[in-house]
């Protein structure tokens, strides 16, 4: 027998059935004596069990014949409805008997003559027979008893939450034959499949799944809907909504107070609300509206719960909310559940009271976007409240929107304290919160609004007598002058606050004093006791208790790591800060860590890690301009290195080179003068190269990026500079005219790139150690004009290389682009498009982010619509 059809692309997680049905289905086309059977698919709405059979019946050889018909929720349906929709495929005296309700047994002999003639091969679909008319039903038991006598099979399928009760498809499926007959339950697809669809449509796949429970219709409309709308799709609603007429009023009223209780509702919170619901209960479980557990009663999707109380009327939500409030026990739940009652049940006094606490609650949880959203309910019914309390919920907002990478938000919340403070003529207030405020804005990169605030603080601070006040203005002081050129400023405040911090013992200004000094003192010299003093603010901050803390210590160790070139610590600092800020939910640093990993991958040679982490950090929701910036940044200087010739990515380069222009943010760990000049160099404009390097060495600090640039002059054809400073090793070494050198010890610190810069002025052996490495890397601009200097110095034996083909494509792209990107127009996944080109995964990753490079675009839907108006041009 020949190997059944694969299943589209489309379907998820239905290979298996499609299979062994479309295995079953083969045998009757193959074999004119083989015996008939019958085929039970079951599973809920939604669940993809026409989809399975249309995919079926477009696999099954053009010989077999495939009868369909559909039975309907009619209030009074006509006999027989599903022969009515294959009246056209019977034989004309049968179908005369069907359309004019002809006696029932010369139907019924009818059917089995048709069936029954071994002729052709024949597929009898019934879908939704829990909707079947008595007629119908009959029909089913009676073609069910002699199906095996024919050359065809016989495809019921139902939802299994409709058979309630006696139903009369029950009695139909209990006399199906045993031994021919195949049942099959779809069950709803895992969060992974989701992910996957979720994926191809373009679209993130968090909670989706948990709304949908992995129903296929549910995703499949959710993704359908706008991304930015949050309302429920009409089609989900109406769907739902269908669902609940087949339920007695009591059951209806019943799934309508639980779909308003949010998450699951307590059994005896449902009882006190709806005594003796135990019969609406069982009805709506048995529907496969509700599950019931020991917890519980919850919805079974969560769109389900969203559509009926969508419906639910005001005044009896505001009801049950003001019931659940009063009914639930301060000392057994928390705040935010009997918050989200009186909200919802409009009690504004217990709103005023329980919304702070739970916002609190959630903080100590590290439920930051939760605890966000609880200060601003709170202070949208606050206007009651005395100044003094209304500040301190502003200032509370504000801290949780900045760890939530909100600092807009934050710097509103600061704003508004500030004035309630100043109104008061609170001047020590005054100067906490412009502390507070220094520091988000120096987190925006408008340092010098950072440092008025920072500044205009310390007099009002010095008013109070709080010595850890004060301390804590010395110490941010010293933040928002790090970015100074002169370190010394930020190093003088820094040690002042750590003199303070330790004489009155407050672990939190400690910690961020430690951090604001290391990294002064680390800026220019990789300093041991600076190191020492980054460790110990890590430590005091993990022990005791400060998580957003730690994370700033996680996200300057990796910082200065990458700085130094310790790049063998930078990796376990970023995984290890990037936990805990996932486990805190600290947006703020995670993002910040992210970054950085993807620039040590980047310097590591990771070139496909180093962007693959730069595009999921661009797709996260919320993320700020600037850090959308820098992961943007990242993308473009790996595809530069790879494609320096396309025309897309010189348009970027060259407004950077020209100064036309600019990044928000020149981050100490990749310096954007390094960059341009970098970028100058691979254009071909070495003039313009060697005038940006010379312009950026006056201002440059640190070994690193001193030397560095020297050895751009040197590669420039500059006049070899006498260097003011000393410079890293390897800058040494190639600045001293051994280049071999050099790469050896940009080798040993795993940065081949760099390796293979240094090597290019090695002589033949250098160049093709560099040509290899750049091979490796994927750097064709480069390696194309190495391969032209071996050849033009008489080396023999070069490498054509591999892009070859790619010169001939008006866009650049080699003929495996092309075809990876087809299959990407078509919406497929990496995984997908490796089974088409039978590649790994990870060479298709590689195709993906060249193709996206060399078209310019900045994500998968772009390249999409690229190609869609290509097709149309």
């Amino acid at each position: 027998m020949p190997s059944p059809p694969a299943p589209p692309c489309d379907l998820l997680e239905r290979d298996a059935p499609l299979r062994r049905l479309a295995a079953c289905v083969q045998a009757l086309a193959d074999d004119p004596d083989a015996g008939g059977g019958c085929i039970a698919l079951s599973g809920e709405a939604g669940v993809g069990k026409t989809s399975l059979l249309q995919a079926l019946r477009q696999g099954s050889p053009a010989a077999v014949q495939w009868l369909w018909g559909l039975c309907e929720p009619l209030l009074s349906p006509p006999p027989l409805g599903a022969l009515l929709d294959m009246l056209d495929q019977l034989p004309p005296s049968l179908a005369t008997l069907v359309r004019q309700g002809g006696r029932m047994a010369d139907v019924l002999s009818g059917m089995v003559a048709l069936l029954g003639d071994r002729r052709q091969a024949r597929v009898l679909v019934v879908e939704d027979a829990h909707w079947a008319d008595g007629a119908t039903l009959d029909l089913l038991r009676y073609l069910a008893r002699r199906i095996e006598r024919s050359r065809s099979l016989l495809v019921i399928t139902w939802r299994d939450e409709d058979l309630v009760g006696d139903h009369g498809l029950r009695a139909v499926l209990a006399g199906l034959p045993g031994r021919a007959t195949w049942r099959e339950t779809l069950c709803p697809l895992s969060a992974e499949a989701v992910a996957v669809w979720a994926g191809r449509a373009g679209r993130g796949a968090q909670g989706l799944h948990q709304a949908t429970g992995g129903n296929p219709f549910f995703v499949q409309e959710l993704l359908a809907h706008p991304a930015t709308d949050q309302a429920l799709p009409a089609t989900v609603r109406d769907a739902v909504l269908a669902r609940t007429r087949g339920l007695s009023p009591a059951a209806r009223t019943l799934a309508a107070l639980v779909s308003v209780m949010p998450g699951t509702c307590e059994l005896p919170l449902l009882a006190a609300l709806s005594p003796g619901c135990a019969g609406a209960l069982a009805e709506c479980v048995a529907a496969r509206l509700l599950c019931s557990d020991a917890d519980g009663v919850r919805f079974q999707h969560e769109l389900a719960q969203r559509a009926l109380a969508s419906v639910v009327p005001m005044a009896q939500a505001c009801a049950w909310h003001a019931a659940a409030y009063r009914w639930l026990d301060p000392a057994q739940v928390s705040a935010a559940r009997r918050l989200h009652h009186a909200e919802r049940a409009g009690l504004h006094d217990a709103l005023l009271q329980l919304a702070p606490a739970a916002a609190r609650e959630a903080a100590l949880a590290s439920a930051h976007r939760e605890a966000a959203a609880l200060y601003a309910l709170a202070i949208r019914h606050a206007d009651a409240l005395p100044a003094a309390a209304r500040a301190a919920l502003h200032e509370a907002h504000a801290d949780e929107c900045l760890l939530i990478n909100q600092p807009d938000a934050a710097l509103q919340a600061l704003q508004a304290a500030l004035r309630l403070h100043q109104a008061m003529d609170d001047a020590p207030a005054q100067g906490r919160v412009l502390c507070s405020q220094a520091q988000v804005l120096w987190l925006m990169q408008r340092c010098d609004q950072a440092q008025a605030c920072a500044h205009q603080a310390l007099p009002l601070l010095r008013m109070d007598a709080d010595a850890a006040s004060l301390a804590r203005a010395h110490a941010t002081l010293a933040q928002v002058h790090l970015h100074d050129a002169d370190h010394r400023p930020a190093l003088a405040w820094g040690q002042h606050a750590l003199a303070m911090a330790e004489a009155c013992g407050d672990p939190q200004i400690l910690v961020d004093a430690l951090n604001s000094v290391a990294c002064a003192e680390l800026r220019l010299h990789d300093d041991a006791a600076a190191w020492g003093r980054l460790a110990r603010s890590l430590s005091l901050a993990t022990s005791q208790g400060l998580p957003a803390l730690a994370a700033r210590a996680w996200a300057n160790l990796a910082t200065l790591g990458m700085v130094h070139r310790r790049l063998a610590q930078v990796l376990p600092w970023c995984a290890d800060g990037i936990a805990w800020c996932e486990a805190h939910e600290l947006d703020l640093f995670e993002v910040r860590l992210r970054i950085r990993r993807a620039h040590a991958w980047l310097m590591l040679g990771h070139w496909d890690w180093a962007d693959d982490e730069a595009a999921r950090i661009s797709a996260l929701p919320g993320l700020n301009a600037i850090e959308h910036e820098q992961a943007q940044h990242l993308r473009q200087l790996v595809a530069l290195r790879r494609h320096a010739d396309t025309p897309a990515l010189q348009r970027v380069w060259l407004a950077l080179i020209d100064g036309r222009s600019r990044l928000a943010v020149d981050p100490w760990h990749a310096p954007l003068a390094l960059a341009r000049v970098e970028a100058a160099w691979l254009l071909g404009r070495h003039d313009t190269a060697r005038q940006l390097a010379g312009q950026a060495l006056a201002t440059a600090a640190g070994p690193w990026e001193l030397g560095q640039l020297a050895c751009w002059l040197r590669r420039c054809g500059a006049p070899d500079p006498p260097p003011q400073q000393p410079v890293a090793p390897p800058c040494a070494a190639e600045l001293a005219g051994e280049p071999l050198r050099a790469a050896a010890l940009w080798a040993e610190l795993g940065c081949p790139w760099e390796q293979a810069l240094a090597a290019m002025a090695g002589g033949e052996a250098g160049q093709r150690q560099a040509l290899a490495l750049l091979e490796q890397l994927g750097a064709d601009a480069l390696a194309r004009q190495v391969r032209r200097a071996l050849r033009s110095g008489g080396a023999r034996g070069v490498p054509r290389g591999p892009y070859r083909a790619a010169r001939c494509d008006p866009l650049g792209l080699t003929a495996r682009e092309r075809e990876v990107w087809h299959w990407l127009a078509k919406g497929l996944s990496n995984r997908a498009i490796a089974e088409q080109l039978n590649r790994s995964e990870r060479t298709v990753e590689h195709h993906v982010s060249s193709l996206l490079a060399k078209l310019g675009s900045s994500d998968r839907h772009a390249a999409q619509q690229r190609w869609q108006a290509a097709q149309a041009a």
